[in-house]
């Protein structure tokens, strides 16, 4: 079961390429500035494993999936299993985690969802050090971890012209409350 408090089908704001989004609930961080501090407390409102993977692949014509918070990885066990569901239909997944990876070691489980991440961007959010380089984070402390040949460092970056895309750039509109 997933505690999930928002998905959003098409994004460019939240990964590489178009992707689904998943916002989870649950988060003991509270970083101070944190534009999803709505979903810092758990609900009892939890959806199937399977019945969010349908969702997602019912989106088409997206690279893969961008699990978000809240933080993902007090969901590990259930995200890990739908993260697994999305690689066998050739979907990529991105999480986003205010952990860093060496705190995930002491996360209850946190290694089967990062045996499943392609792309791990880890990291509380820091509001004194705002992003303004690369794509899709908040913070300058904010580190991307290649852990899968999915894809290599330099994608966070814009290229030649284009904006940097990120969290503010989302349109709450696209989003479906779940």
């Amino acid at each position: 079961m997933i505690d999930l408090a928002l998905f959003a089908g098409h994004s460019k704001g939240d990964g590489p390429g178009v992707r689904a989004v998943l916002w989870v609930r649950g988060c003991e961080r509270h970083c101070p500035g944190c534009g999803n501090r709505n979903f810092w407390r758990t609900s009892k409102n939890h959806m199937p494993v399977e019945m969010v993977a349908v969702k997602i692949f019912a989106q088409g014509a997206i690279e893969g999936i961008t699990l978000c918070g809240g933080e993902p990885f007090l969901q590990a066990t259930s995200l890990a299993r739908l993260a697994d569901l999305c690689h066998i239909q050739g979907l990529s997944v991105v999480t986003f985690t205010g952990f860093t990876l060496s705190e995930l070691g002491t996360v209850p489980n946190a290694d089967e969802l990062l045996k499943q991440t392609d792309l791990l961007i880890d990291g509380p959010y820091k509001q004194e050090f705002p992003e303004t380089r690369r794509h899709w984070v908040g913070s300058q402390n904010q580190i991307f971890h290649f852990l899968t040949g999915r894809y290599v460092s330099g994608v966070e970056y814009p290229h030649k012209g284009e904006k940097i895309i990120g969290p503010q750039n989302n349109l709450r509109g696209l989003f479906e409350r779940i």
